[in-house]
C-alpha cells in the first residue's frame, strides 16, 4: 500500500508497502506533530484500504475515484482535521453510521482527527466504537497518545508521523512561490518539520514565543544563553507562554531524536512538561520563567545568573 500525498516519512512507507489490507488491523493510530501531515496519511491510508484496484491506490478504480471526489459513502472524517476534535454526539454517531451497510470493499473507514483532544467522556463513548468494529477500520490522529485514556490505546496499533526534513519544507516552499529562497530557509528552520507551520511563518511571520523557544533550543551549550531565554519568555503572556513550553518541548524532542545530550534533554522537557501541568493552578508567567531559570541552573551544575 501506498501514501501518494504524503511527503517524507519514507519509514512508515516502507512499512506499509507490502502489507495486506487484512493486516492493518480494525483500529491504528497516527501520532504526529501539528502540521505533519496526519490527516493526509490517514486519508492516503483509507484509500488504499478502500481501493479495489492491484496497486493500492490506484486512483484510478470507482472506489479511489470516488475519494477524489470527496463522494465515497464508506469513508468519513470526524474532526475538522486542524484543530477540532469530534463531540461526543458525533462520536455516538459514529457508532450509529458503523452498521450502516458498506459498499464494494465490504468496510468501510473512519477517520478521527485529533482524538487526542476528546474529553474523558467522548473517549469512552469512542472506546465502545472500538471494541464493535462492525467491518469499520478506525484511524484516529493525534499529537500526543499519551492523552487518550489507556484503554483507548489498548485498542489500537500505534504509527509515528515523522516531522519533515527542511530541505523537503524548502523544497515545498520554492515550488509555491513568492519568496525568496533565504525566506524559505529561514520559515523551514523554525517549522521544525511543520510544513504548514512554515507557510504560516511566510504569510504571517514568527510569533514570538516561537523566536524564544528556538533561542532557547539553540542556546543549550551555553548556560548563559538559556538563562537569557528563559527570561525572555517572562514577557509572554500565559496563553503565548503556553505555547513556547508546546514549541519547546517539540524542539527537545527533535533534539532527543537527533542523539543529544539525553540526560540534560530528558529533564528539560520533563521539566517543561510538569510547567505546563502546573499552568491549571495559575502560577504566574514570571514564576514559571524564574523557576526554569533556577532549574537550568541546577541541571548545568551551578548558578547560571549573571552576577552582580
Amino acid at each position: 500500500m501506498r501514501f501518494p500525498s504524503l511527503l517524507g516519512n519514507e519509514r512508515l512507507k516502507r512499512l506499509f508497502a507490502d502489507m495486506p489490507p487484512e493486516k492493518v488491523g480494525s483500529a491504528i493510530i497516527l501520532a504526529g506533530g501539528d502540521g505533519t501531515g496526519k490527516v493526509t496519511a490517514a486519508t492516503d491510508l483509507a484509500t488504499a484500504l478502500l481501493c479495489t484496484g492491484a496497486d493500492r491506490p490506484c486512483l484510478t478504480c470507482p472506489s479511489c475515484r470516488r475519494m477524489r471526489a470527496g463522494t465515497n459513502s464508506d469513508f468519513e472524517l470526524f474532526g475538522d482535521g486542524a484543530d477540532k476534535a469530534p463531540n461526543i454526539d458525533q462520536v455516538r454517531e459514529m457508532r450509529s453510521r458503523s452498521f450502516v451497510r458498506s459498499g464494494d470493499a465490504g468496510f468501510k473507514v473512519f477517520v478521527i482527527a485529533n482524538a487526542d483532544r476528546l474529553n474523558p467522556q467522548s473517549q469512552n463513548a469512542l472506546l465502545k466504537v472500538l471494541e464493535e468494529p462492525l467491518n469499520t477500520v478506525f484511524i484516529l490522529t493525534c499529537t500526543n497518545t499519551m492523552d487518550l485514556l489507556q484503554t483507548v490505546r489498548s485498542r489500537c496499533t500505534v504509527y509515528n508521523i515523522e516531522p519533515l526534513d527542511e530541505a523537503t519544507i524548502v523544497s515545498q516552499l520554492e515550488k509555491a512561490g513568492g519568496y525568496t529562497r533565504q525566506q524559505c530557509r529561514d520559515a523551514a528552520a523554525s517549522a521544525q518539520g511543520s510544513l504548514e507551520k512554515a507557510r504560516d511563518i511566510l504569510q504571517n511571520g514568527q510569533p514570538s514565543y516561537e523566536k524564544i523557544a528556538r533561542e532557547f533550543s539553540l542556546s543549550l551549550g551555553s548556560e548563559y544563553a538559556v538563562y537569557k531565554a528563559a527570561c525572555a519568555a517572562g514577557a509572554l503572556s500565559r496563553d503565548d507562554y503556553m505555547q513556547f513550553c508546546i514549541s519547546l518541548c517539540s524542539r527537545l524532542s527533535q533534539l532527543i531524536q537527533q542523539g543529544g545530550d539525553t540526560a540534560l534533554l530528558v529533564s528539560l522537557y520533563d521539566y517543561i512538561q510538569n510547567q505546563m501541568n502546573t499552568m491549571a493552578q495559575n502560577p504566574s508567567v514570571s514564576a514559571l520563567c524564574g523557576a526554569l531559570a533556577a532549574f537550568c541552573g541546577d541541571l548545568y551544575g551551578g548558578n547560571i545568573c549573571p552576577k552582580s
